[in-house]
């Protein structure tokens, strides 16, 4: 596999493996930071696009995961199903904490899309798909918005037909 952990994402470039999505994200958004989608490190916008990264990777993806590992990747005998109530409480506060600092603007930053909403957005469909309720309407708006960007549904229809041609 690609990833020594196998797992999703992982990407290499220019020789060098790269895991972990938020790595991936910000990497990406720094290389090509001429198309605007990371504040400039060193200002306080990027230091507020990090903190949404690491919060959406440590408290809002985190109880999607511990679900997601009790219920299908950990061996049969290493699931706990009683940790599920645990980590649905964790998603809804977290989503709680998310609806306040997002208010109602239209992305995290503000108006323009930044590589923190890719890791946001993501994070969301998955616990959507994961039948966890999303009841915060500025939320339910955000995700509206995140999934009609174009970019999205470019790089879903290339997902698709690679899916596809796999079969």
């Amino acid at each position: 596999p690609l990833n020594p952990g196998g797992k999703v994402p992982a990407v290499r470039v220019e020789g060098q493996l790269i895991t972990e999505s938020g790595a991936i994200v910000t990497f990406l958004a720094d290389k090509y930071a001429e198309k605007g989608f990371i504040p400039a490190a060193g200002t306080l916008a990027r230091a507020t696009h990090d903190q949404w990264c690491y919060f959406v990777l440590s408290e809002l993806e985190q109880p999607l995961w511990t679900r997601g590992k009790h219920k299908f990747a950990l061996p049969k005998e290493q699931r706990v199903a009683e940790i599920f109530p645990t980590a649905e409480w964790e998603f809804q506060r977290a989503l709680s904490l998310f609806s306040q600092g997002l208010g109602e603007q239209p992305y995290i930053l503000g108006s323009d899309f930044q590589a923190v909403d890719v890791l946001m957005g993501q994070t969301l469909f998955w616990g959507l798909s994961a039948k966890q309720p999303i009841e915060q309407s500025n939320l339910q708006a955000y995700v509206e918005r995140c999934k009609a960007r174009p970019a999205l549904q470019r790089a879903q229809a290339r997902e698709k037909a690679l899916l596809d041609s796999l079969s």
